[in-house]
């Protein structure tokens, strides 16, 4: 306002009205009158008149500086075209002031200013040609409006009031006015993908940053033009640096931008650099006793106070106690860094000094002032080190290209709203340099015509009317090379922010030392900065080397030389999407099998759209990178793009939204429809941001976003650039054919779930009724075609092939080492285990081994076993290598360490005290007087993060003795043979029924009577040992009894898991019940005959089995076991009111079976509170539990949790009708030697040898 009064003034001054506008001229003003650089304390926009001073004041006159050069430099009809230009723009700019200070811009003729200011760029650029013309014709009219001091000599400003910037002004107004016309418009209602970040964008996306690029201005009288670029933009004014010093005032500097431009600026990088730093805690959580971040020739005195507040944040939030230590670094600015830090820590926003008897404070601050060099001779192998806007010092310049003519035509100026950024080229394999754009395509003429003056004047050359320029920043990093090659090689994590650093630049420059493990892109408050985060090969070794280990439990034929190249293979092809997904699987969790799923995944996705689609630009984005486009929940892992052309010649693109799970039988079915939802909740999101024809208000944010994400993974070859140029044309205008779907992976590492003759597909629903018609597809994988999906993999980019036993996966029979920190296994990316509150550990076995107990025989003498199955070896106890004795003494010290990180108090652990059993390591310790055990199992979803457990490991006390035990897999699981454990069986009292149940983690023997339970309820899912340890109870009981001394009545609704024992002389009834009626008829006959039968002959002559036996052996009654393998598909066959009924029978046997020796063993896969009633528990004190999916399956069985953390493969829980829980491993036997063991007692009860 300010400047147009003081125009008008002028104006008026020289006898001009408003009604006089189209006679009346007005000279086009130069302000460079500002104080020169050293007498502005801050060049700050926000408070332009504070910090430039009166601009407005003494302007100069674009007519007077060009005829200074006329008599000399112009030749007389280039003076002529362009004085008859000025004369119509100073009518022009008369008649805007006029009626701009009158009635406003709004009634201001803003389009004859543009029209006229065209007019003179189009005569400048036919008529300046000569050497001289051009030189000084172009310098003086590119000052036309400008800002600055009297000879520019590093900065200008662009005013709201230059006609370029008054387009900009106008069609965002009208942009708006229509904006708020849809909004209210109630017959077509507006919508918006995501509000809250659209109203955070809309400055962003609608300001007139960069609009234009870049300008050329002479910096000091007399002196050639150079490129200005922007730096700030504050409503339609931008401040422009001299490219020589642009890169230090490019967002982060100390001495050029006003003290809350440097917070607002430093505060956004602070959002990408803390979250990165958060990553890094969680990736390797021992740092917590000592973090280092270097804060690298230091700009910005507001970053570090700011860094240290939000990591002091994040760490409150997440209960975290970090030893934080920030050295700034800068190599010559000292005195304002320390200035702004000592500010920072005076105002006591966060600790900095000791607290309590601590000797170190929590955070410490420290500025120097060295060289690189010096910095790097007292940091070795530290965490950290940022460098935020320090490569732009160097490697980056501004490159034009200047075509024959202009490409296609001109943008009409209304409804011309400048919404572009500089956008990057796409990536060419072997390239050294990357290149952004720094022009639209297509725009006004007048935008057009303004930048081929500035062209002109840069470069010194004659140009035409007809032409259009392109310019780019040019970026580079040779120049950092050393630097940066000598910061990997010290420092874990290199995080760069800055909007030279690029992912393929880092990667072509840096071929063999740097691996990119995170790339964002567009952050800052203009969407102009990157951000890498990168290390050395180190975590990718470690990667392989795990992954071959993970590999060689999936392929038992498979020869190192072998493992080692399909891990490569795979981390190759995981770094192509991002090197996040091999970071990952170098620290705690069980991410290496997920790495295993995306890559397979995209894979497949990638061979399927190679065939479809044969000409299209394939990409892939990690969905990770891009969290903020879904909010809050779980989101997909991957998203595909194919730019394709269609028929017409127009853009099509083509998404597929990925899910990926690789896990085992345990948790595939709840993984793949947790992959399902993950899917439907991600395309959900992306069909509608991504939506063609911007119908949506966000449309022009999400088309940005969609190519920073496809630009940030793509190659583009060659003869593919034409491709790539109408995708750039058209993805703006959301001129395109867009379809997506759905892709859910599950693929099964340990078993065929249900997948026979190649991969499952089928499509599945539950997509809003507007996405109806997208397809959504869930592929399922067993093992086999997993192991045929890799080897396609690996053959498809080897030329190398293996022999084919080398693929023969694991058989499902033979037990895999799953569980430990080197697997992965058993476990998602996005499992979180409970806690197990409640759980117990106690050793609570038997003092007397079973072959102690009184040697008795119902209904007779005490008979040897001597014609039994023939003896097995001796049973040995889990041998301890010096390896894994390394090993334990190694996780001593992990599980040491990280106690102390959470603040639990305990003595040292002494590796020696653990208890090493089959599957798992129990380590002992002794807590501080003042400790709670309740504390630690609180931290214990923590700890297995910490020790890079799969499980989270159960706590609790060790009973008998004032140790805390921690359990945690073994690093290699032992399998415990059932055959020389029956040897130990002996002959049982009357009515005993001793069963081996398993090994303690201390290796001892359990065995308990079943007669005293006396029934029992197992739980357990596919694949958890739930079968084979039923196997193993009746073998027990067979070994102990001939036939007739036992009863057993099996109920095998699957038909398959007790095949074996059919026909035996030992089974109810002859036979194994496998038809559910008939098992059904043989339990009510056991209920309402048996039972009576029982009682009736009893009665008035003994209260229990075992006296009666004693007292009455001519009328001996041998003991019932009914075992029920799967109960719930046994009462899937009745009616609600059948099951009902015959639940309330089968618990009246129950009530009286401990007098008639009869006995229930109930097990189901599925313990829900359906089929395991409360009626039932009560019923059945004694329960055992293996593996389960969820934490309320095991509550079911054990009523409390912790049965979702075992380990599989025999791995139970056993609580007593007593309460006692104890953990135990349970023996295996392979079917053949089940078979001749079987055959071997039918021998014996049949009388033969």
């Amino acid at each position: 306002a300010q400047t147009l009064a003081a125009e008008r003034a002028l104006l008026d001054a020289a006898g001009g009205s408003q009604g006089a506008g189209d006679t009346v001229r007005l000279r086009v003003p130069i302000y460079n009158s500002c104080p020169v650089s050293h007498e502005i304390g801050d060049l700050d926009i926000h408070h332009p008149l504070q910090s430039l001073g009166a601009w407005f004041e003494r302007p100069g006159d674009l007519r007077a500086a060009l005829e200074a050069y006329a008599p000399s430099r112009l030749r007389p009809p280039t003076h002529a075209a362009l004085s008859a230009a000025l004369d119509t723009l100073e009518r022009a700019w008369a008649s805007l002031v006029a009626v701009a200070v009158e009635r406003g811009l709004f009634a201001a003729d803003i389009d004859g200013l543009i029209t006229a200011y065209e007019g003179l760029l189009r005569a400048a650029t036919a008529s300046l040609q000569t050497g001289q013309e051009v030189q000084h014709g172009y310098r003086v009219i590119n000052q036309a409006w400008m800002i600055g001091t009297p000879s520019f000599e590093s900065w200008a400003v662009m005013p709201l009031l230059h006609p370029l910037k008054l387009l900009w002004w106008r069609e965002r107004a009208r942009f708006f006015n229509d904006l708020i016309a849809r909004l209210l418009d109630p017959a077509a209602p507006a919508t918006i993908v995501d509000q809250h970040r659209y109203l955070r964008e809309l400055d962003s996306t609608y300001g007139s940053s960069q609009f234009p690029p870049l300008l050329a201005l002479p910096p000091g009288e007399g002196r050639p033009a150079e490129c200005y670029l922007p730096a700030e933009e504050v409503e339609g004014y931008e401040l422009y640096f001299r490219e020589s010093v642009s890169a230090e005032a490019f967002g982060l500097d100390t001495d050029l931008l006003a003290q809350d431009e440097n917070e607002v600026a430093a505060q956004r990088a602070v959002e990408g650099i803390a979250a990165v730093v958060q990553d890094y805690i969680e990736t390797y959580p021992f740092v917590r006793d000592g973090l280092e971040i270097v804060l690298f020739e230091c700009r910005n005195g507001a970053l570090p106070g700011l860094l240290v507040e939000r990591l002091t944040h994040i760490g409150a939030r997440r209960n975290w106690k970090v030893r934080l230590s920030v050295i700034v670094h800068t190599t010559a600015r000292g005195a304002p860094l320390f200035r702004r830090v000592s500010e920072w820590v005076q105002s006591e926003r966060v600790q900095v000094v000791r607290q309590g008897g601590e000797y170190f404070p929590p955070i410490s601050l420290k500025v120097i002032e060295c060289s690189y060099e010096e910095l790097l001779k007292t940091r070795e192998d530290t965490d950290i080190v940022i460098l935020a806007d320090v490569l732009a010092d160097r490697g980056q310049r501004i490159t034009a290209s200047l075509p024959t003519s202009a490409e296609g035509a001109d943008e009409t100026a209304v409804g011309y709203l400048p919404t572009y950024r500089a956008q990057q080229e796409p990536f060419q394999r072997g390239e050294l340099h990357r290149q952004l754009l720094l022009t639209p395509p297509q725009q006004p003429a007048v935008a057009r015509l303004f930048l081929l003056a500035q062209y002109a004047a840069s470069e010194r050359r004659a140009v035409r009317p007809d032409q259009a320029v392109r310019f780019y920043r040019e970026l580079r990093l040779d120049e950092w090379e050393q630097v940066l090659g000598d910061l990997h090689d010290h420092y874990n994590w290199v995080i760069c922010y800055d909007p030279t650093v690029d992912r393929f630049l880092m990667e072509s420059t840096f071929p063999e030392k740097v691996q990119v493990i995170r790339y964002s892109l567009g952050l800052g408050a203009k969407r102009q900065h990157n951000l890498t985060v990168s290390s050395s090969h180190k975590a990718q070794d470690i990667v392989v080397r795990r992954l071959a280990a993970r590999l060689a439990q999936m392929f038992h034929r498979a020869t190192p030389e072998f493992l080692r190249d399909v891990a490569e293979q795979l981390v190759t092809h995981a770094k192509r999407v991002s090197g996040d997904i091999v970071l990952r699987a170098a620290g705690p969790g069980a991410f290496l099998n997920e790495l295993i799923g995306l890559v397979v995944a995209r894979f497949e996705t990638e061979r399927r759209l190679r065939a479809a689609l044969p000409d299209a630009l394939i990409t892939w984005v990690l969905l990770d990178d891009f969290e903020h486009w879904f909010g809050a929940g779980k989101f997909p892992d991957l998203l595909c793009v194919a730019i394709g052309r269609e028929p017409d010649g127009g853009l099509r693109l083509h998404a597929e939204v990925l899910e990926a799970k690789c896990v085992g039988q345990l948790s595939f079915e709840a993984e793949s429809l947790d992959a399902q939802r993950q899917v439907r909740q991600g395309v959900e999101r992306l069909a509608r941001a991504f939506a063609a024809g911007g119908e949506h208000l966000d449309a022009l944010y999400w088309y940005d976003q969609l190519y920073r994400a496809v630009i940030g993974n793509l190659e583009v070859e060659f003869d593919q650039q034409e491709l790539w140029e109408l995708f750039r044309a058209r993805l703006y205008r959301g001129d395109f054919r867009f379809e997506i779907e759905g892709h859910s992976w599950a693929f099964c590492y340990d078993g065929q779930v249900g997948a026979g003759d190649g991969p499952e597909e089928h499509r599945f629903a539950g997509l809003s009724e507007d996405l109806a018609d997208v397809p959504l597809v869930s592929h399922h994988y067993g093992r086999s075609e997993l192991s045929q999906a890799l080897r396609a993999l690996v053959e498809a980019g080897n030329t190398q092939r293996y022999a084919p036993e080398l693929w023969e996966p694991t058989p499902e029979e033979l037990p895999s080492d799953e569980g430990t920190a080197e697997t992965g296994a058993g476990a998602s990316s996005e499992e979180t285990p409970e806690t197990p509150a409640e759980s117990t550990n106690g050793h609570t076995e038997l003092d007397q081994p079973p072959s102690e107990l009184t040697p008795q025989v119902v209904g007779g003498e005490s008979e040897p076993k001597d014609d039994g199955p023939e003896p097995a070896a001796a049973v040995t106890e889990p041998a301890i290598t010096d390896h894994e004795r390394e090993w334990l003494e190694a996780k001593a010290r992990d599980l040491d360490r990280a106690l102390r990180l959470r603040g639990v108090q305990a003595q040292r652990i002494n590796a020696a005290d653990a208890d090493v059993g089959p599957s798992i390591v129990r380590f002992k310790l002794r807590l501080g007087p003042n400790e709670s055990l309740k504390k630690l199992q609180a931290a214990a979803v923590d700890l297995a993060r910490d020790l890079a457990l799969v499980k989270t490991p159960f706590i609790d006390n060790v009973l008998g003795s004032n140790f805390v035990g921690v359990d945690i897999p073994r690093e290699r699981a032992e399998t415990v043979e059932l055959r020389p454990l029956l040897e130990q069986l002996g002959t049982p009292g009357p009515a005993e029924l001793p069963i081996i149940l398993g090994k303690t983690p201390d290796g001892r023997l359990l065995v308990e009577d079943l007669a005293e339970f006396p029934h029992a309820l197992v739980a357990g899912a596919t694949g958890s040992g739930k079968s084979v340890f039923l196997r193993s109870v009746l073998l027990s009981l067979m070994t102990c009894h001939r036939p007739g001394q036992v009863e057993l009545l099996i109920v095998d609704p699957k038909q398959t898991d007790f095949s074996f024992f059919d026909g035996l002389p030992y089974l109810w009834g002859g036979k194994v019940f496998t038809d559910p009626r008939e098992a059904r008829d043989a339990l009510l006959e056991l209920v309402r005959s048996e039972m009576p039968r029982r009682q009736q002959l009893m009665r008035g002559r003994s209260m229990r089995l075992k006296e009666f036996n004693q007292r009455f052996p001519a009328e001996a009654l041998p003991p019932i076991v009914a075992m029920i393998d799967e109960y719930a598909q046994l009462l899937s066959i009745m009616s609600r009111k059948d099951s009902e009924q015959f639940e309330r029978d089968l618990m009246s046997l129950a009530a009286v079976a401990r007098a008639t020796s009869i006995h229930l063993v109930l097990a189901t896969q599925r313990p829900s509170v359906d089929v395991v009633t409360g009626t039932l528990k009560a019923n059945l004190p004694a329960r055992i539990a293996f593996q389960v999916p969820t934490n309320s399956d095991s509550r079911v069985v054990l009523d409390v949790p912790g049965a979702e953390n075992l380990l599989g493969r025999g791995d139970m829980l056993f609580r007593r009708p007593s309460g006692e829980t104890i953990r135990l491993q349970a023996p295996f036997m392979g079917e053949e030697e089940m078979q001749a063991y079987l055959a071997a007692l039918a021998a014996r009860g049949s009388g033969h040898p």
